[in-house]
């Protein structure tokens, strides 16, 4: 892997917050296109990037100080987590997910049904499907998974 870092910020840059919205859009695009319309990541830009700034707990991976990918969570839900397609499948979002499992012992997220990649690799992660439900706003089916540190 590259020389990726990971990092929970408590002062979020302009810049680090510029990055962390590209990504943020470009990969909800990527990732939903095909059942949300790229309006409604565009028209929720501003509230997503006032959240980030506000009240999120906010994990980077960078390289060479260029954010990688991210991971935003208010209190033990996870918001969202997303990397750069260019760095796919190289470890990235593991080592986001083990920084935020550091800090909690319990977490849990949504992910729309029809993304099975992300659901895989949640899975992977240690986390289990608990129900499915439907995402409101956008009238698609969604799961909430949940992780729970395990006991020794």
């Amino acid at each position: 892997m590259k020389a990726i870092t990971i990092e929970k910020l408590t002062n979020i840059s302009t810049s680090q917050l510029d990055q962390i919205m590209h990504i943020w859009l470009q990969e909800n695009i990527s990732a939903h296109g095909a059942y949300v319309s790229e309006a409604y990541w565009r028209t929720n830009e501003p509230l997503v990037r006032q959240l980030i700034q506000t009240t999120a707990t906010v994990y980077v991976a960078e390289e060479h100080g260029v954010v990688k990918g991210f991971c935003g969570l208010q209190d033990d839900y996870i918001a969202g987590i997303f990397v750069c397609s260019d760095m796919h499948g190289q470890g990235v979002g593991t080592r986001l997910i083990e920084a935020v499992k550091a800090d909690h012992h319990r977490l849990s997220l949504s992910v729309y049904k029809q993304n099975s990649v992300a659901i895989k690799f949640y899975e992977t992660q240690g986390f289990v499907l608990t129900q499915t439900g439907m995402d409101e706003e956008n009238h698609v089916p969604e799961c909430e998974m949940n992780w729970e540190q395990t006991k020794f």
